[in-house]
């Protein structure tokens, strides 16, 4: 058991990776939803690598979601400019991120439907070495939060 919470900081390291990977398939899905351009996404990657301290998964799907939410009513108010639209869209995201790390975004989550699917290697990861399974949503990546699960599952 102590040389799995020797490794909290690895085990951090790929969870965040996760993270990061997860928001942004997100936000490449709903660009690709409203006809904008997928590579937009990697805007997000600057908000998440590294992760945001204390904010989880869920935390910054809702910021994606309302970004887009933006990003569409300024595609509108400016008859199109791709232009102006990707820039509302960082702007939304950099002020969504900064509400959640200001606490006024707490419990506004997005959390993925009921039988989501997740890779085989992701599922391994969250429930045989993380071992939060779907509690990684809900949690902000942490070490503390690393060492109290391997010690739970010890």
């Amino acid at each position: 058991m102590s040389s799995d919470i020797e490794r909290a900081p690895e085990v951090l390291r790929i969870w965040q990776a996760l993270a990061s990977a997860e928001v942004e398939g997100y936000l490449t899905h709903l660009l690709r939803r409203y006809a904008f351009e997928p590579e937009w996404a990697e805007d997000v990657r600057r908000l998440t690598v590294p992760w945001p301290s204390g904010i989880s998964v869920a935390q910054m799907r809702y910021a994606c979601g309302e970004a887009i939410r933006t990003a569409v009513d300024a595609f509108a108010r400016s008859k199109g400019n791709r232009s102006l639209t990707r820039k509302s869209l960082r702007s939304s995201l950099v002020h969504r991120t900064q509400q959640l790390r200001d606490v006024r975004g707490h419990g506004k989550v997005f959390t993925p439907p009921p039988g989501y699917p997740r890779s085989a290697l992701s599922t391994v990861f969250l429930v045989e070495v993380a071992r939060i399974g779907d509690a990684y949503w809900l949690i902000p990546p942490s070490v503390e939060v690393v060492k109290l699960h391997q010690r739970m599952a010890g």
